[in-house]
């Protein structure tokens, strides 16, 4: 009977998934739940419970525990080399001012203790070094259009709270 529920789960009717034609299609619905859900999150669901994806970066001979997010996960880990090699990985030559927008958010962490989202960025770039640095399109053209998480990774900061 097409349409008619094959089982019940907490008492809810679940239909089998369909192929255009109208046939049961089994291969669609074993992938129903994981549908939607990136790479990374379906690889985060074969590790057991309370693993977390950890990656690494080699630099100078020192192994650097990096999140699921490339972020590090011991912020004293931060060297300027550390934040070249993290600017490699994202396909970004730090030039002079990267690094000035990198050292300003250093100053910003130590005085705040958190990271700036985009908007507390550019109004604290503009105080520090005037309205031509600290504005949007600067900021966007210098980290690939996500100035305040590009920039945190690369100073060694935690994801700002309202990253994505």
């Amino acid at each position: 009977m097409p349409g008619a529920a094959t089982a019940s789960r907490a008492g809810r009717a679940v239909r089998p998934a369909r192929g255009r034609s109208g046939t049961l299609d089994h291969r669609r619905a074993a992938a129903r739940p994981a549908a939607g859900l990136s790479r990374l999150r379906r690889a985060d669901l074969s590790l057991s419970a309370g693993q977390q994806l950890v990656m690494s970066l080699i630099v100078e001979g020192r192994e650097i525990a990096l999140d699921q997010d490339g972020f590090l996960v011991d912020l004293a880990d931060w060297s300027e080399a550390v934040a070249e090699a993290l600017a490699a990985r994202e396909e970004l030559a730090l030039e002079a001012e990267h690094w000035e927008i990198i050292h300003l958010l250093r100053a910003f962490y130590a005085e705040f203790q958190l990271s700036p989202a985009t908007r507390p960025l550019i109004k604290y770039a503009a105080l520090k070094l005037g309205a031509e640095k600290g504005n949007s399109l600067h900021l966007n053209r210098l980290f690939k259009g996500t100035p305040a998480k590009l920039a945190a990774k690369l100073a060694g900061l935690p994801k700002p709270s309202n990253c994505l």
